[in-house]
């Protein structure tokens, strides 16, 4: 079966070597095998691919003899620079799997929540307050709404350090000794 390594990127053949950089990194970023949906033997054709067409020589080579090029792998063509370079896995050592890498981290942590936890007072708790927080974005105004019971939640939207996910603060209240809360009754314990 023939190989068409411009179609397999979904590039021209006058596709410049960013053009196919980046088609390269967006399908081997899909593909990946280590992803949900990832797809092993889709990656491998798509790194077959840019081997070939990232490198100059290999490109001309490929583009000159077409399909032809695909027949010369068991007879010194392909399958001698392909194996002058083949590194783990059947990779070619200059296979940059830094990028995927770096990619597939920074689509994982782009919308990542923050958590963190916020101890406030009882009387915050019972009449609301706003508190500053100081985070790695800087300084955050954390409005407390009153009633709020421990272990509620506020979520400050766009305000996570992890990239533009949000920013949700788990309240604990420190309530004075002897003194407790249950839903919205205050109880108060009391010697006899």
């Amino acid at each position: 079966m023939s190989t068409d390594y411009y179609q397999i990127l979904g590039v021209g053949k006058d596709a410049s070597d960013a053009d196919i950089k980046k088609a390269f990194r967006k399908m081997a970023h899909q593909y990946h095998p280590d992803k949900k949906n990832g797809n092993e033997a889709k990656f491998k054709e798509v790194n077959e691919a840019y081997q070939v067409l990232k490198d100059s020589k290999k490109r001309q080579q490929y583009d000159s003899l077409g399909h032809a090029f695909e027949d010369g792998r068991g007879q010194g063509g392909y399958q001698q620079w392909q194996s002058q370079g083949s590194g783990f896995g059947g990779f070619s050592d200059s296979f940059d799997l830094g990028d995927i890498f770096k990619d597939l981290f920074q689509e994982a942590f782009k919308h990542r929540d923050q958590v963190i936890s916020l101890p406030i007072s009882f009387v915050q708790a019972s009449l609301g307050a706003t508190v500053e927080l100081q985070t790695l974005k800087g300084m955050v105004k954390v409005k407390i709404p009153a009633g709020i019971q421990s272990g509620e939640a506020v979520r400050v939207v766009g305000k996570s350090a992890y990239g533009d996910g949000d920013l949700i603060i788990q309240i604990t209240i420190k309530t004075p000794t002897r003194l407790s809360k249950k839903q919205k009754d205050l109880l108060k314990e009391l010697d006899l």
